[in-house]
C-alpha cells in the first residue's frame, strides 16, 4: 500500500511545528529528532508545506477525503440558513446515490425573488476510485408556506422505505390562523413529498401532510400541532424505517396529559404506510419544582441503528431533558433554557418495548418512557442539548456518546427571545438558578458508553479555552472499533473543522487533527455514516460566512464487504442459477466449490452460473490495499440428501 492510500489512523504528528508524517517512518525520524541539525531540517519542511497555497497543501492529504462537492446550486445563487441541521436527517443513501435535502434561505439573496424552498441534491458514488463523486442537478421538492425566518425548526428531513422510495419531510409553520391543511383530520404537520424517482418529477406524490393514527387537535394554546427536528433510521433486515422528532402543542393526546415537549415516534413500512405518531418520550412539568416561572419540560433525543450482523437490528434512544422557563426578574423578560441529565433506552423488538441498558426495566410503547425515570439514567448533571445527537453503537451495539459536559466554576447558558420567538444565544451570569459564578460558559467532551455493565466516561477535551458549546460534536464508530468525534472550529477561534480518535474503544484520545482537503470554515457539522458500505461517512457544512453547503464523503477504513450470494443455499431438485455481489467498490469476487476458503487463485467470479446440488459455495472479495473480505458460505442440497458440511 501506497503511503498516500493510509487512513488517519497510520499517521502521528511530529512536535511543533505540526507536520502529518507516515507512521512507517516514525522509527527513522525518531532518530532523526535526536539530533538537533535533522529536526531543524524537519521546522525547515514544514514551515515551506504550510506556506503552499491550500490546492498544493490538499496533495499532501493522506488520501482518505474526497474531493469537495458544492451541494447549493451556485446559478441559482443558493444559500443555506439554518441547515444542514444536525437535529434533522439531511441525507440518506439508496443504491449508488446519496440525496441531500436543504432548505434555501430566500433571504440571504440581495434580490429575493420568491420564498424560502427545499430542494434535493443526488450526488453519484459509482466512481470505483471513492475518491470523486459527481453531483447531479438539484431538485426543487416543495416551496415553504411560511415566511423566511432562517429556518428555525422547519429544516427538511429526507427518508426512504423499503422500496428505495424518498420521503421529504417539510415541517413549515403554518402562521396562527391560517389555514392549514393538516388541522382537524387524521394528519399531522409536516408536509411530506414522495420522490418515487427524483428526476422524475412526473412520478412524485406531494401536497398532504403526515399521516396520523389519531385525530389532529387544536392546542389550547391556539397554535398547530406540530412535528419538526426529525431524525430517522432504516432497518434493512426488516424494511422499516423509524424516525423521530419534537412534538409541541399535543396536549391532551390520546386523552392522556401530555405537557411540555415529548418525543414522537412514527414508522415507515411503506411510503404509503404510516405507523404513528406514537409518546416514546413523556414529558413532565416545568423544572426545576422548586422555580416558580411558567414554562415547559422538553425531552431532545434520537435513534441510531444496532449493528447485529443478522436479523432485525436493535433501535438505540438517547435522551436529554431541557427547561424552558422565563425569568420574571430580568430586563427584558429572558428566556431561560436548562439541560441537564442523559437517559439511554434499547428496543430488539422493532420499537414495541424499550429496555433500559442493564436489561432490568422494560417499558411497552403504548405506555411511554417517562422523561425523568432514573432506572435509564446515564449521567445525571448539567449537559449541553447537543449531547443526545453525538450518539453512535460499537461493534457489540452499545452505546458510545460524545457528551457535552457543564466545566464546572463556568456560567450558564440561556436564550434572549423577541416576541417573535427568535432567540440568540448568550450567557447570563446573573440567574440564581443554580447560583452561578463569575467564570463565562464551558462544556467539556466527554465519551460516556456503556460497557456491558456500567456506563463509563472518559475525557476527550477538558482544556479547549471556548469550550464546545458550538461545536455540535458527532460521533461515529468504524469498521474497526475505533471512535471518532468530529467538529466544526467553533472551539479553536475559527478555521476548519477537525477530529479526535480513539483506538482503544474510548480510553484514550489522540487530538484534535484536521481534514487536510477540507480548507473551508464550516458550521454545524452534519455527519452521515455510509448504510451501504461503513467503510465510508459523509459530511456536509454550511461555510462561514458565505452561506454555500459543502459535503465531503470520508474513507474511514479499508475492508472488503461480505458478498452476497443468491440464492443462499437451501434444497433444489436439480441445477441452480447462483449469483455473487458485493457492495464493495472494485471488488474482485473470488469462489470456490470444494468447500476450500477462496484465496487469492480461487475462480474468479465473472457472471451468473449454474450449480448441481449437493455442493458447498464459498465467496470472498478482494482488492489490492484493502483487507480480504468475510467468507460467505451458501450449502446447496437436494431435497432426499444430507446437505454436504459446510
Amino acid at each position: 500500500m501506497t503511503t498516500a492510500s493510509r487512513c488517519p489512523s497510520c499517521w502521528v504528528t511530529a512536535p511543533t511545528p505540526r507536520l502529518i508524517l507516515p507512521l512507517h517512518r516514525g522509527r527513522s525520524i525518531l532518530r532523526a529528532a535526536l539530533d538537533r541539525r535533522a529536526l531543524s531540517y524537519l521546522r525547515a519542511a514544514a514551515a515551506l508545506l504550510f506556506a503552499l497555497p491550500a490546492a498544493a497543501r490538499a496533495q499532501q492529504d493522506p488520501g482518505w477525503v474526497s474531493a469537495e462537492v458544492e451541494i447549493t446550486d451556485p446559478s441559482l445563487l443558493q444559500l443555506v440558513g439554518n441547515s444542514p441541521n444536525p437535529e434533522c436527517s439531511n441525507m440518506v443513501r439508496v443504491a449508488d446515490r446519496l440525496y441531500v435535502a436543504y432548505r434555501v434561505d430566500a433571504s440571504r439573496i440581495a434580490a429575493p425573488t420568491g420564498r424560502d424552498a427545499v430542494f434535493v441534491r443526488p450526488v453519484l458514488l459509482d466512481d470505483p476510485g471513492w475518491n470523486t463523486i459527481a453531483p447531479e442537478p438539484t431538485v426543487i421538492v416543495d416551496s415553504l408556506v411560511d415566511p423566511a425566518h432562517n429556518g428555525y425548526h422547519t429544516e427538511p428531513a429526507i427518508l426512504r422505505d423499503a422500496s428505495g422510495r424518498l420521503l421529504v419531510l417539510n415541517p413549515r409553520q403554518t402562521p396562527t390562523g391560517a389555514t392549514d391543511p393538516c388541522f382537524g383530520g387524521f394528519l399531522l404537520p409536516p408536509r411530506r413529498v414522495l420522490l418515487t424517482d427524483p428526476r422524475l418529477p412526473t412520478t412524485w406524490h406531494f401536497g398532504d401532510c403526515l399521516p396520523s393514527r389519531v385525530r389532529n387537535i387544536w392546542s389550547a394554546f391556539g397554535v398547530w400541532a406540530r412535528f419538526y427536528d426529525i431524525m430517522g433510521v432504516f432497518d434493512p433486515s426488516s424494511g422499516v424505517t423509524h424516525f423521530v422528532g419534537e412534538g409541541a402543542s399535543l396536549n391532551p393526546f390520546e386523552g392522556r396529559a401530555t405537557p411540555g415537549a415529548p418525543r414522537v415516534y412514527y414508522r415507515l413500512r411503506d411510503a404509503y404506510d404510516f405507523d404513528g405518531p406514537y409518546i416514546l418520550i413523556q414529558p413532565g412539568p416545568n423544572q426545576p419544582a422548586a422555580a416558580a416561572f411558567p414554562g415547559n419540560v422538553f425531552v431532545k433525543g434520537d435513534l441510531v441503528l444496532g449493528r447485529e450482523p443478522t436479523g432485525r437490528k436493535s433501535l438505540h434512544l438517547v435522551w436529554n431533558i431541557r427547561n424552558s422557563f422565563y425569568h420574571p426578574t430580568a430586563a427584558p423578560q429572558h428566556f431561560r433554557q436548562w439541560n441537564y441529565n442523559l437517559y439511554y433506552a434499547v428496543s430488539r423488538d422493532g420499537g414495541e418495548t424499550w429496555q433500559n441498558a442493564d436489561g432490568s426495566a422494560s417499558v411497552p410503547l403504548r405506555t411511554r418512557l417517562f422523561w425523568n425515570d432514573a432506572r435509564f439514567l446515564a449521567h445525571q448533571g448539567d449537559v449541553m442539548q447537543n449531547s443526545e445527537r453525538a450518539f453512535d453503537v460499537d461493534a457489540q451495539s452499545r452505546p458510545v456518546l460524545a457528551m457535552l459536559r457543564h466545566r464546572p466554576g463556568t456560567g450558564l447558558l440561556f436564550s434572549l427571545c423577541d416576541p417573535k420567538g427568535q432567540c440568540v444565544v448568550h450567557v447570563d451570569n446573573n440567574v440564581p438558578l443554580p447560583p452561578a459564578p463569575a467564570q463565562p460558559l464551558r462544556y467539556d467532551l466527554v465519551c460516556l458508553r456503556w460497557t456491558g455493565s456500567e456506563w463509563r466516561k472518559t475525557i476527550v477535551d477538558n482544556v479547549a479555552p471556548a469550550g464546545f458549546y458550538s461545536a455540535r460534536p458527532r460521533v461515529r464508530v468504524d469498521l474497526e472499533n475505533r471512535f471518532w468525534v468530529f467538529v466544526d472550529a467553533s472551539p479553536f477561534g475559527g478555521g476548519r473543522p477537525r477530529y479526535a480518535l480513539s483506538d482503544d474503544g474510548g480510553e484514550t484520545w489522540r487530538s484534535w487533527y484536521d481534514f487536510g482537503a477540507i480548507t473551508r470554515s464550516l458550521l454545524r457539522v452534519y455527519s452521515y455514516a455510509d448504510p451501504i458500505d461503513p467503510n465510508f461517512h459523509y459530511l456536509a457544512g454550511a461555510e462561514h460566512p458565505t452561506g454555500r453547503l459543502f459535503l465531503w464523503r470520508l474513507l474511514l477504513t479499508r475492508r472488503m464487504l461480505a458478498p452476497l450470494i443468491s440464492p443462499p443455499g437451501g434444497a433444489y431438485p436439480g441445477p441452480v442459477l447462483v449469483s455473487i455481489r458485493t457492495d464493495s467498490p472494485a471488488a474482485t469476487l473470488r469462489y470456490t466449490t470444494n468447500g476450500s476458503n477462496p484465496g487469492a487463485n480461487s475462480t474468479p467470479y465473472t457472471g451468473p452460473f449454474y450449480l448441481t446440488p449437493p455442493v458447498v459455495l464459498k465467496a470472498r472479495a478482494f482488492r489490492p490495499g484493502w483487507t480480504d473480505s468475510p467468507v460467505t458460505t451458501a450449502v446447496f442440497s437436494s431435497p432426499s440428501q444430507t446437505p454436504p458440511p459446510g
